[in-house]
């Protein structure tokens, strides 16, 4: 079995990748990633499948944190703003870099120096 298309390009974006990776003749198409996403077993497409929707969870639930608009108390409700933010988005992360071990691919969100280098002949 294989990903289907649209999974193909939730993994792309799930890693950070330009959506149109998978397309030939774009600019960005990666053969690389391409076969990487393509003909895996069904056993690892059910895994993938799987931790894509948890990514897709804990993405809803990071938009959705009281964090996003810095509120700590509604009514009678005070929100621990710090600590659960932080362990979704640290999840987030894991699920991310797990999918990522799966296939083979680099995570290409955050984590990283922040620093761009190209080389140009």
């Amino acid at each position: 079995m294989a990903l289907s298309a649209d999974d193909k390009i939730r993994v792309a974006l799930a890693l950070c990748y330009p959506g149109t990776i998978t397309t030939v003749g774009n600019v960005n198409y990666n053969s690389i990633f391409n076969d990487r996403v393509s003909n895996i077993p069904s056993f690892l497409e059910t895994r993938v499948v799987s931790l894509l929707e948890k990514i897709d969870e804990a993405d809803a639930k990071l938009e959705s944190s009281p964090t996003k608009a810095n509120v700590k108390r509604i009514d009678e409700i005070e929100f621990d703003t710090g600590m659960s933010f932080d362990l979704i988005r640290k999840e987030a992360r894991r699920l991310r870099n797990e999918l990522a071990s799966a296939l083979d691919l680099t995570n290409n969100c955050g984590g990283g120096s922040g620093m761009c280098v190209s080389v140009c002949r």
